[in-house]
């Protein structure tokens, strides 16, 4: 997926899933190997001592998300994707 805008939007968008995910009761899954990642460790909640599971818990429990791997895919039956323009553009109620 490709991001809409630079970094600052791209912060932006990642804010408005969290706030979607909220309002209509749902839980952001986000992939190991999306844009997320890169942009939160290079801001902040870097990847210490390479720690990936300690990341991800890390990650899971500061966003009330889940890291999910592509192999981790099949066992989830209702997903939403969202392109990151319409997240950035997404208004709450």
């Amino acid at each position: 997926v490709e991001t809409f805008g630079r970094t600052g939007n791209n912060l932006i968008e990642f804010l408005h899933a969290l706030e979607l995910a909220q309002n209509e009761g749902m839980t952001v899954g986000i992939l190991m190997d999306s844009w997320v990642v890169p942009l939160l460790t290079t801001m902040w909640m870097a990847i210490q001592n390479n720690d990936m599971v300690g990341w991800k818990d890390l990650m899971e429990r500061t966003f009330c998300v889940k890291m999910l791997s592509h192999d981790d895919l099949p066992h989830y039956t209702n997903i939403i994707h969202m392109e990151t323009r319409d997240l950035f553009m997404y208004k709450t109620r």
